[in-house]
């Protein structure tokens, strides 16, 4: 069954390559691409049926998110009843950076999910919810169906945090997550044109025996407001590849001469 559950995601993802690889599908290609729209919704239709009625999957999925986002707390003998983490046990932790990471992820799964889901809504029967081709790019019901899904995400992931005994359920956490989905529907929705918000990250020390992504020391988070018009008349270009993908991701390479661990690979 969890293989079954990889293939159908593997072979989703197959089909979303197959459409953009080329571009947009022409005219006379529309029928191929209703084609390939049908097959990902039923391939992810499936996949969301077995994960809801089949508890096997749902604890396999669940063990791996907790390898996935904190594999130092992931453990069995860690497991508890729920609770929600204090504010004390929140004021000692040796770093908040954390929440940033929680609001970068929420902010930055906005745009993709919901350029994502109005290229399924693109040919859906309005009957069935389709919002026809969006003249800004993305519909506001792609957008909120983004915002659905992101906070689904965040939530579930401080539920599983919950039955950690030295974690709990981070109300703290949870405010991050959601902020990041509001700032991210606003930046998409045109009323937050001006700000800009970006992380970068340097690799821990060769002595850090943790997965690099949760070095929480090692992200820095910054926030660019652009008043360029209102001081030099008009706003400084930013249509270079390197400059659409700082906006897209939120990345900035960080350059560091010093030794650091390298990835393992």
């Amino acid at each position: 069954m969890k293989k079954s559950i990889c293939l159908l995601l593997l072979f989703s993802a197959t089909l979303l390559a197959e459409e953009t690889k080329e571009g947009t599908f022409s005219e006379e290609e529309k029928p191929r691409r209703k084609t390939v729209q049908i097959l990902t919704a039923a391939t992810i239709i499936t996949g969301g049926g077995i994960f809801l009625t089949t508890e096997d999957v749902r604890e396999y999925v669940k063990d791996r998110w907790e390898q996935l986002m904190s594999p130092m707390h992931g453990h069995a003998s860690n497991k508890g009843a729920f609770r929600f983490r204090t504010n004390d046990e929140e004021g000692k932790q040796s770093t908040h950076c954390d929440k940033g990471c929680h609001f970068i992820g929420s902010y930055f799964a906005i745009r993709p999910l919901a350029y994502g889901f109005q290229w399924m809504l693109n040919d859906v029967p309005p009957w069935l919810g389709g919002t026809g081709r969006a003249e800004k790019g993305v519909s506001r019901r792609a957008i909120i169906l983004s915002a659905i899904l992101t906070s689904m995400g965040g939530f579930y992931e401080e539920f599983v945090d919950g039955y950690e005994k030295d974690e709990g359920f981070s109300l703290h956490d949870h405010i991050a997550n959601e902020c990041g989905v509001v700032v991210g529907v606003l930046k998409l929705l045109g009323y937050l044109d001006r700000l800009d918000v970006y992380w970068t990250y340097e690799s821990p020390r060769f002595d850090y025996q943790w997965p690099l992504w949760t070095y929480m020391e090692g992200y820095t988070f910054k926030v660019q407001v652009d008043l360029t018009d209102i001081f030099f008349g008009e706003r400084i270009p930013r249509d270079s590849d390197f400059d659409r993908w700082v906006q897209v991701t939120g990345f900035l390479p960080q350059i560091n001469t010093e030794p650091t661990r390298l990835p393992p690979f």
